[in-house]
């Protein structure tokens, strides 16, 4: 079966508003396979607003080639998830041995907004301990992520998984600047906020010349854990477990703060 393709080059969302994905929303079939080739090229996400999910969502699209490149997410709000969020949360069928692949390039992310969890550009798996087989590979290059705010679970780039399925993720040649809690989130923000490069389960990370500046938790009271951080707290099944293999090359870390572990 041919894999259908939805392409967007030099389009330009502006201002909508939606419950859920206000300008791009991808939704796979649950329990079975159902890939898409999406490309988003030169084009812009501006002042878009949403419950969840204000810019691009795709979701249970596995196994697909999802492709990001020249494009700017600017003043997109959310109440969690503002900008993009490729996530998978069911067990499909027939994937076994299928690569999903994933990149952002060349794009840039910017606030001042305002979120409840979840900033930045975001990759998921979420609460899904049956494995399906498939296999996850992941790359930020040369992306910029600046001026963002959120109340709890603050992440500027994010890989996660389970464990269920393998994930492989590189960060190369990116800028996270700014990226901070708010005030008014003090009572609500757990030991994840300040994390603006999180990276958990994963079984291969590779950071490279990543500058990361001026982020994480400014208040002593927020229990932030740090601005780079990895960990394996989503425990994964016994035969699936990650081999948690992280490596960071020539970066700059820099005015960053956190309750623990800038």
């Amino acid at each position: 079966m041919r894999t259908p393709r939805l392409i967007f080059e030099h389009v330009v969302f502006d201002r909508n508003r939606a419950v859920v994905g206000a300008a791009i929303s991808v939704m796979g079939r649950q329990g079975t396979m159902s890939g898409i080739k999406l490309v988003v090229d030169d084009s812009l996400f501006f002042r878009n607003v949403a419950a969840f999910h204000s810019t691009l969502l795709a979701l249970n699209s596995c196994p697909s080639t999802l492709l990001v490149n020249n494009t700017d997410f600017i003043h997109n709000e959310a109440f969690a998830s503002p900008s993009l969020n490729f996530a998978e949360m069911d067990t499909k069928v027939g994937v076994a041995g299928q690569t999903h692949t994933w990149t952002v390039a060349n794009s840039h992310i910017e606030g001042p907004v305002w979120t409840y969890a979840g900033a930045g550009p975001i990759y998921g798996l979420h609460a899904v301990h049956t494995p399906d087989g498939t296999i996850h590979d992941g790359l930020f290059e040369r992306v910029t992520v600046l001026n963002v705010q959120a109340d709890t679970d603050l992440n500027g780039m994010m890989c996660l998984t389970t464990g269920a399925r393998p994930l492989n993720c590189r960060v190369r040649e990116c800028h996270v600047a700014r990226v901070t809690g708010t005030d008014s989130g003090l009572d609500l923000q757990s030991t994840r906020h300040a994390r603006a490069a999180r990276f958990e389960g994963s079984n291969y990370t590779e950071i490279a010349y990543l500058t990361l500046e001026d982020s994480g938790a400014f208040q002593d009271g927020s229990r932030g854990e740090g601005v780079l951080t990895f960990t394996d707290e989503v425990v994964p099944l016994q035969e699936y477990e990650s081999t948690n293999e992280y490596h960071v090359l020539d970066s700059t870390f820099t005015r960053n703060k956190a309750a623990r572990g800038a």
